[in-house]
């Protein structure tokens, strides 16, 4: 009678869910006169938040919230669109309010799978707090959760990402996104690869970065590093090759890859091969540099490109990372609102200036004014953020340029070879030389000059690496300062 009972609710909880999809999908087809580009996009969410629903209806308890949710959206809709709502607005343009309550909508919704997410990632967190030493993404891969600052100014630009993960086509879907060095490609992919519905989404995730000097063999190990699930063949229990254990892997699975970075055509000729279309919904997300990279790795007409962060974007990102949500001084408004600009709507420049704003003390206003002064380029910035370092700093940040581009640096090995290197130091406290060198990486992090990439349990930082902006900046730098050039231990190359 249970069990009965429960399938019972399952069932009238699918039922509303299907009616509102296909309410949705009608609406889409038939009602061109109302379905503007605002009105679609908030259809288009009400619809990937519903899906999300039907996927993960069998693992949470209370089945009656959901189907209220649904019926409650669906009755809303049904009275906007098809009864006599529309003849009651007069003179008012219709789209207009349909936008807006469409929006109402799609809150209410998002409430519901907020819920659904939060218990289902609150069941897994349970799960494998006993099996797993590091916080990282679902599928292993190197790429840490995302601060609510990253999405100041890449609101609008990963709904559409999301859109075209979580709806379109059953065919295998390439998304290119492009952009200039600096721009925030990666925290965009960044972004979705970890939304909650992205990850409930997919049964299989993985990222990898590919870089100027790239090798398939590289590649393929790095995709091996972010699916568990064929790991056993980095241990020598397969002959299979690696390339075809990855596509056979991926065949009859729904997954989502990130291949970040990527600047030739040949990068992705030598890749395409792994992911094979099982006509299931699966994606891939490319980040480039190069336009016409872009337009060859997708063969429809979408690519993503991304746009300079205007005035308002770039105070705001510079607020957040300067003071968090407090707000900023009135003496030092007008000065950072002109480092703001200076900075040209360039996310990194902006980062890295709010990095080298917040070691600086806030009543030190004639430090505001001088770097105001110097402009916004972005070597110009890294450049006085370097400058601004505590000397044992800089020989550390430095060292790090001496490993490869996108390369991801163990923290403990980084502190070791530091320490042997002479760099750290004991200040008159009595912290060893190991916490000395944890305090020096996480003041670099601080200053935006460092990525974290994992973290452990306890927030400390497993793994980081350089943009590779800054690494170039390094690179000349130490060439400058004529630094020897770095002995790495060939188990980091």
């Amino acid at each position: 009678m249970i069990l009965r009972n429960l399938l019972c609710k399952i069932e009238m909880a699918y039922e509303a869910l299907d009616n509102l999809q296909q309410t949705l999908d009608q609406i889409l087809e038939y009602r061109d006169d109302l379905v503007t580009h605002s009105v679609k996009q908030e259809i288009l969410s009400i619809r990937v938040q519903a899906a999300v629903l039907q996927l993960n209806l069998k693992l949470y308890p209370n089945k009656g919230k959901i189907r209220e949710a649904a019926n409650t959206a669906y009755e809303i809709i049904e009275y906007f669109f098809f009864g006599e709502y529309l003849s009651d607005c007069g003179s008012t343009e219709p789209t207009v309010i349909l936008a807006k309550k469409l929006r109402e909508v799609a809150e209410r919704v998002e409430a519901t799978v907020g819920d659904v997410v939060d218990y289902i990632k609150g069941k897994a967190s349970l799960s494998s707090a006993t099996h797993s030493p590091d916080v990282s993404s679902s599928s292993g891969s190197a790429i840490t959760s995302s601060k609510d600052d990253d999405v100041v100014g890449f609101e609008e630009d990963l709904k559409m990402i999301k859109n075209r993960l979580l709806w379109g086509p059953s065919t295998l879907q390439v998304n290119p996104i492009v952009g200039t060095g600096g721009i925030g490609k990666t925290t965009l992919a960044k972004l979705a690869y970890n939304d909650p519905l992205i990850v409930q989404n997919f049964s299989t995730c993985a990222w990898v970065t590919i870089s100027q000097d790239h090798s398939v063999e590289r590649i393929v190990l790095n995709l091996l590093d972010s699916m568990k699930g064929i790991s056993a063949v980095r241990d020598g229990e397969s002959d299979t090759p690696m390339e075809t254990l990855i596509c056979e892997y991926l065949t009859g699975r729904r997954y989502l890859i990130v291949m970040d970075d990527i600047w030739s055509k040949r990068a992705w000729d030598d890749v395409r091969m792994l992911f094979p279309d099982a006509g299931n919904g699966s994606r891939i997300i490319v980040t480039t540099r190069v336009q016409d990279v872009a337009a060859y790795v997708d063969s429809s007409s979408f690519i993503h490109t991304m746009s300079l962060l205007d005035s308002h974007q770039s105070r705001n990102l510079l607020k957040r990372k300067v003071f968090r949500y407090k707000d900023i001084p009135i003496e030092l408004e007008d000065i950072g609102f002109k480092i703001a600009k200076n900075c040209g709507g360039l996310p990194l420049s902006i980062v890295v200036a709010a990095g080298l704003l917040s070691k600086i003390p806030i009543h030190n206003r004639d430090s505001w004014k001088r770097i105001a002064a110097n402009g916004g380029q972005l070597e110009t910035i890294i450049c006085l953020s370097y400058t601004h370092l505590p000397k044992h700093s800089k020989p550390c940040l430095l060292y790090m340029a001496g490993f490869p581009e996108d390369y991801e640096i163990h923290v403990s090995e980084l502190i070791h070879l530091w320490i042997s290197e002479g760099f750290i130091t004991l200040s008159n406290g009595s912290k060893s030389l190991e916490e000395e060198a944890e305090d020096c990486v996480e003041d670099l992090v601080e200053r935006s000059l460092v990525l974290v990439t994992k973290r452990k349990c306890d927030g400390k930082i497993k793994s980081c690496s350089l943009h590779d902006i800054v690494r170039e900046f390094l690179v000349k730098e130490a060439a400058k300062e004529k630094m020897q050039s770095f002995k790495l231990p060939l188990i980091m190359i």
